[in-house]
């Protein structure tokens, strides 16, 4: 009900989240929640005193040393970015009306395999967020679909694996990294559900 080219700030979304009802009373349940992230970008930029883009973009990518990721708008991107295809009517069309012009709370980065490297070898180390502050991210809270989930990562239960996944029209996205050991693997895809075959197919052979 909001243009795409409108949502820019996580306060753009405000109209989106005041019609949502509450699932359920805090405590008695879980589940994986977008809006959830988006309130947590809003409560990011009040504490902070800057766009959430750019408070991600220095106290993530800039200690990751993730020189080539960053918030890009879908109608500025940079010249080597690979456009998400989507399926329409048995055409694929570009992603550019799918999603926000401005990625926010709930997804919307650009990366690349390079820098995703650099990004585990940094949170492993400890170099973004001391282990006393990590530590809870990275261990299960809850169960949400059958899956454990920590604040942020899933955890895989037969790999010991810390993942980040995700996937929107014209995008799918998996990264994982072993916690003991220098194992792991990043598929990005430009299609919704490219990444998940490739990667099932990894983790069954490793």
């Amino acid at each position: 009900s909001i243009p795409v080219q409108d949502l820019v700030s996580p306060l753009d979304y405000i109209p989106l989240l005041e019609k949502k009802h509450q699932k359920f009373q805090p405590g008695t349940d879980s589940s994986y929640s977008n809006s959830g992230y988006i309130v947590l970008a809003i409560a990011t930029e009040i504490i902070s005193s800057m766009p959430y883009q750019k408070f991600i973009e220095k106290v993530v990518f800039e200690k990751a040393h993730m020189r080539q990721s960053g918030f890009f708008r879908a109608d500025s991107l940079p010249n080597n970015t690979a456009l998400g295809y989507a399926s329409k009517d048995d055409w694929l069309r570009t992603n550019i009306f799918h999603l926000p012009v401005l990625g926010g709370g709930d997804g919307g980065a650009y990366s690349t395999l390079t820098d995703m490297t650099c990004f585990w070898e940094q949170v492993k180390s400890f170099q973004i967020l001391p282990e006393i502050t990590l530590g809870p991210f990275l261990k299960a809270q809850n169960t949400v679909d059958g899956d454990w989930y920590g604040y942020g990562f899933w955890i895989d239960r037969e790999k010991n694996y810390i993942q980040l996944v995700g996937h929107d029209a014209g995008v799918s996205f998996y990264s994982a990294t072993s916690r003991t050991n220098e194992d792991g693997f990043t598929i990005i895809s430009n299609t919704s559900s490219g990444a998940w075959t490739l990667a099932k197919l990894i983790k069954q052979n490793t």
